[in-house]
């Protein structure tokens, strides 16, 4: 993963890409937070805010202080974790980043526990769960209403096939009895034209016939 972010934050630096510097190094950041690199994430995260915050990168902005607080969080640095957990909320909340706003309700949570406010700790934890239930819940909401309209329209599609198929064999069933009375008329015809050759021939030597008899 780290590998990744690198090659995409050369790249960003390379077309001059602010937002996505920024981006890039909020990643890298969040890469050295799971290897417990703290003070090479602090560096890394703080960065990004720079070039999140020059872009006005607000769908990145509340993760990026949200995840400073984390930082601080496991540094002990409570205060300043309160602060940019606070911070991060206040954004997130601003513009409806609702995964941002459980998350940084659970960082303020550790840092009050940390700090031994256990009560603090406790209400931004309700706060913390009761978001991200709200959020599970809008997201299987939204996949079942997803897996509703595929339905829809995969039954629709059924349908549209299924009334193809009939109009397809209708439509053979049509050119079979229409070559069915082709045939019919031409073996008519020829019939016909076979009873008239032999009527002919009947009557031509009924003709004879009758001629020897009076000769």
């Amino acid at each position: 993963a780290l590998r990744y972010f690198d090659m995409f934050l050369e790249s960003a630096i390379e077309v001059d890409g602010w937002r996505e510097i920024g981006m890039g190094l909020l990643n890298i950041g969040g890469v050295m937070f799971e290897l417990e690199q703290y003070d090479s994430a602090e560096y890394y995260i703080d960065s990004s805010l720079y070039y999140l915050n020059a872009t006005q990168a607000v769908m990145y902005m509340s993760k990026s202080l949200a995840s400073l607080a984390r930082v601080y969080v496991e540094t002990n640095r409570y205060e300043e974790a309160l602060f940019y957990s606070d911070s991060a909320l206040n954004m997130a909340v601003k513009y409806g980043i609702l995964l941002d706003q459980s998350f940084a309700h659970l960082v303020a949570s550790k840092a009050y526990e940390g700090m031994g406010m256990l009560d603090s700790a406790l209400a931004r934890y309700k706060e913390f769960k009761w978001m991200n239930d709200s959020i599970t819940d809008l997201t299987n909401a939204k996949v079942l209403n997803e897996l509703q309209v595929q339905y829809e329209v995969e039954k629709k599609d059924a349908e549209l096939e299924k009334k193809r198929n009939e109009v397809a064999l209708l439509e053979a069933e049509q050119r079979l009895s229409a070559f069915r009375l082709r045939v019919g008329i031409g073996v008519g015809a020829v019939v016909l034209v076979i009873a008239v050759i032999l009527f002919v021939l009947w009557r031509s030597r009924s003709l004879r016939k009758q001629q020897e008899k009076y000769s």
